[in-house]
C-alpha cells in the first residue's frame, strides 16, 4: 500500500514538474517558434494526448512491475529470463 502511495506520489510530481517546465522562458520561446510553423491547435492537441497517456499508462508499468517482481519472488520466472 505504502508503494501505491509512493508510486502516485512520484507520478504527481513528475506531472507537476513537466507543467512547470513548459512555463520556462528558453521553452516558451521554442514553443513560440514551434507554432509559427505548426498551428496551435495541433500542438495544444499533441501536449494534452502527451499528458493523458501518461496518466492513463502509469498504473499499467507500476502494476506490470509489481506482478513481475511477484512472480519472481516465487521463482515462476528467473530475473533476466528471456522468451524464446
Amino acid at each position: 500500500m505504502i508503494g501505491i502511495l509512493l508510486s502516485v506520489l512520484y507520478v504527481t510530481i513528475g506531472y507537476l514538474y513537466s507543467d512547470v517546465a513548459w512555463n520556462t522562458p528558453e521553452i516558451k520561446a521554442e514553443l513560440e517558434e514551434l507554432r509559427s510553423i505548426a498551428p496551435p491547435e495541433m500542438i495544444n492537441g499533441r501536449l494534452a494526448a502527451a499528458k493523458i497517456l501518461i496518466a492513463l499508462l502509469w498504473p499499467v508499468f507500476f502494476f506490470g512491475s509489481i506482478f513481475a517482481y511477484t512472480l519472481q519472488a516465487l521463482g515462476i520466472i528467473k530475473p533476466g529470463e528471456e522468451d524464446e
